[in-house]
C-alpha cells in the first residue's frame, strides 16, 4: 500500500475519534470514603474535574457532586 493511502486512512480514523459518542458509565455503588478523599485532595491541588474523573475512573458527574457537596459544607456555594 502506498504511504499516501495509509496517511489518508489514519487521518480518517483520527477524524472519527473526534465524533465518538461519550462513554456511558455503568451504574455503580456510591463512592468509597477513599475515593471521596482522593477527589477532594486532587481538586484542592488544582486538577480539573475531568482529569479527576479519568484518574479515578468515575463519572464526571460524580466528581462534580463531590466537589459541590464539599464546597456547600464550607459555605462557598
Amino acid at each position: 500500500m502506498s504511504a499516501k493511502f495509509l496517511k489518508a486512512i489514519r487521518a480518517q480514523d483520527d477524524a472519527h475519534r473526534l465524533f465518538e459518542k461519550p462513554k456511558v458509565y455503568e451504574k455503580r455503588k456510591p463512592l468509597t470514603d477513599e475515593e471521596v478523599e482522593r477527589v477532594a485532595r486532587l481538586y484542592s491541588e488544582g486538577v480539573t474535574q475531568a482529569e479527576i474523573a479519568r484518574a479515578i475512573k468515575i463519572a464526571p458527574s460524580s466528581v462534580y457532586n463531590v466537589v459541590r457537596r464539599h464546597l456547600r459544607r464550607l459555605g462557598s456555594v
